[in-house]
C-alpha cells in the first residue's frame, strides 16, 4: 500500500507542480482554451516520457524532469515581441520549436564527442550571471502583468486579482520557511489560490473536449522555422541546460546514496545524450522541454520516495493522466495569476543565483564592466518601444530589438576579450 501511495504522490507532484508553466505560455500567446489544454497535455506527457528514458538509458537516477525555466522564459519573452519580429504568434512558436530541437542536437553532439568540460570554459560565472539577470529583468514585466490580472480579465489592473495574487506570493514566502511544508509549498499555493479564485468567481470556464482519450500531436503549429537571430539564445540555452543537469545529478545522487545506502555510477556522457534527445522530443511535441532539476531534491529528501519502482509507476501514471483530455481540460481552469504567484518566488530567486555566480569571480575589476555593460545595454533595449526599429532593416531588427540577445552577445564578446587578455598575460609572465 505504501508503494502505491508513493507512486500516486510522485504523479500528483509532477502534474500539479508543472501545469502552471504551459498555462502561462498559453495566456502569453493568446492561445484558445483548447490549444492551451493541448499545450498542458504535451508538457505533462513529455515530462513523464523524459524521466523514464533517463531512468533506463541516461543517468538512471530517480529524478523527475521539470519544465525548463530557461525555455519557459524564452516562450514568455517572445510572446511579447515575437509578432513584431517573426510576423505572428504561430510563426513565433514554430521558431521556438526549431530552437528547442537545435539545442537538443547540439547537446547530443557535445556529449557524444566529450566536449562538455572543454566548452564550459566560455560560460564563466560572469556570462551565466549576466544571462540570468537579463532573463529575470525581461520576465519581471510579464510576471507583474500576470499578478495584476492584465491579460486575464482585461487590459487594466484588477484589484481583486492583484489582492489575491499578492496574498499568494506572501503565503508562498511564509510556507517556504516552514521546514515540513516547504517541499510542498508550491502545490499548497496552487490549491489555495485555485480555491480562492473559484470562491470569488474569478475562474474561467473549462475547455470543451470531444474525446476522453487523445495522443499528443507532433509539430502542433506547423514545421519548425529556422531563424538566425535565435542562435545566441540557443547557444546560451545549451550551456545553461548542461550546467543545470550536471549540478542536479551531483546533488540528487548524493541524496539517493544517503537514503538507499548504495553507490550510483552515473555516466555524464550518456546523461547528456539522453537530455539532448529529450530536448528534441520536447521541440517535436512543442512543450516547455524537461530538464533534471535540483528543486526536486527537497521533495525526495522529505518524502523518502527513493525507490525505482515507485518512481517508474508514478511517471507511467503521469503519461496516462496526460492522455485523458477531461483531466487536462480541468487544468485550464487554473487561473494564470495563481500560476504566476506560485512561480514568482522561484524565478525571483534566480537573481540570487546570479549573485552567487558572481561571488566565484576572482578578478572583481574585470567583472564590473564585463557584467555591467551587457546588463545596462540589454535592459535599456528592453525598454524601447516596438516602433523604434521601424526604419531599420528586418535582419537588424530581429537581432537588435531583443535586449536579452544583445546582452548575451556583448557578454560573449567581453568574455572572449578577457580570455585573450589573460592568456597573453600568462605568456608574458612565463
Amino acid at each position: 500500500m505504501k508503494k502505491v501511495l508513493q507512486s500516486v504522490q510522485w504523479m500528483a507532484f509532477i502534474v500539479l507542480a508543472n501545469v502552471v508553466y504551459p498555462l502561462a505560455v498559453g495566456q502569453g500567446f493568446n492561445l484558445t482554451s483548447h490549444d492551451t489544454m493541448m499545450f498542458i497535455q504535451r508538457t505533462i506527457f513529455m515530462l513523464g516520457v523524459a524521466a523514464i528514458i533517463q531512468l533506463f538509458f541516461g543517468h538512471k537516477l530517480y529524478i523527475s524532469e521539470v519544465p525548463s525555466g530557461l525555455w519557459f522564459g524564452i516562450f514568455l519573452i517572445y510572446a511579447g515581441i515575437g509578432q513584431s519580429i517573426f510576423g505572428s504568434n504561430v510563426d513565433t512558436l514554430r521558431v521556438i520549436t526549431f530552437s528547442i530541437i537545435a539545442a537538443g542536437v547540439i547537446i547530443m553532439l557535445i556529449s557524444v564527442f566529450g566536449l562538455m568540460d572543454k566548452l564550459l570554459v566560455l560560460f564563466s560565472p560572469r556570462v551565466l550571471a549576466t544571462f540570468m539577470i537579463l532573463l529575470v529583468a525581461e520576465l519581471s514585466m510579464d510576471f507583474v502583468k500576470g499578478l495584476c490580472g492584465i491579460g486575464y480579465l482585461g487590459n487594466t489592473i484588477s484589484i481583486p486579482v492583484l489582492t489575491c495574487s499578492a496574498s499568494l506570493v506572501i503565503l508562498s514566502l511564509i510556507l517556504r520557511k516552514v521546514k515540513k511544508i516547504a517541499p510542498y509549498s508550491f502545490m499548497v499555493v496552487i490549491i489555495v489560490g485555485w480555491a480562492l479564485f473559484y470562491v470569488l468567481g474569478l475562474t474561467k470556464p473549462m475547455a470543451k473536449v470531444d474525446t476522453f482519450f487523445q495522443l499528443p500531436t507532433p509539430f502542433p503549429f506547423g514545421m519548425p522555422i529556422a531563424n538566425l537571430s535565435m542562435i545566441p539564445s540557443i547557444i546560451v540555452a545549451v550551456f545553461i541546460l548542461i550546467s543545470t543537469m550536471l549540478a542536479s545529478i551531483k546533488v540528487i545522487r548524493a541524496i539517493l546514496e544517503k537514503h538507499n545506502k548504495t553507490t550510483y555510477d552515473v555516466s555524464i556522457k550518456r546523461s547528456g545524450v539522453i537530455m539532448g534527445l529529450n530536448q528534441i522530443l520536447g521541440g517535436i511535441f512543442l512543450s516547455t522541454a524537461g530538464i533534471t532539476a535540483i528543486s526536486i531534491s527537497s521533495f525526495i529528501d522529505q518524502t523518502k520516495s527513493t525507490k525505482k519502482n515507485t518512481f517508474l509507476i508514478g511517471n507511467i501514471l503521469v503519461i496516462i493522466v496526460s492522455l485523458i483530455t477531461p483531466i487536462m481540460a480541468f487544468f485550464t481552469t487554473l487561473p494564470t495569476p495563481v500560476a504566476y504567484a506560485a512561480i514568482f518566488t522561484i524565478f525571483s530567486a534566480m537573481f540570487g543565483t546570479a549573485i552567487k555566480e558572481l561571488e566565484n569571480v576572482k578578478n572583481k575589476k574585470d567583472m564590473y564592466f564585463s557584467v555591467g555593460i551587457p546588463i545596462f545595454a540589454g535592459i535599456g533595449i528592453m525598454g524601447l518601444p516596438k516602433t523604434a526599429f521601424a526604419n531599420m532593416p528586418s535582419s537588424v531588427t530581429i537581432l537588435l530589438s531583443n535586449g536579452l540577445v544583445v546582452g548575451i552577445i556583448l557578454a560573449f564578446i567581453i568574455e572572449i576579450m578577457i580570455l585573450i587578455k589573460n592568456k597573453r598575460n600568462k605568456v608574458q609572465n612565463s
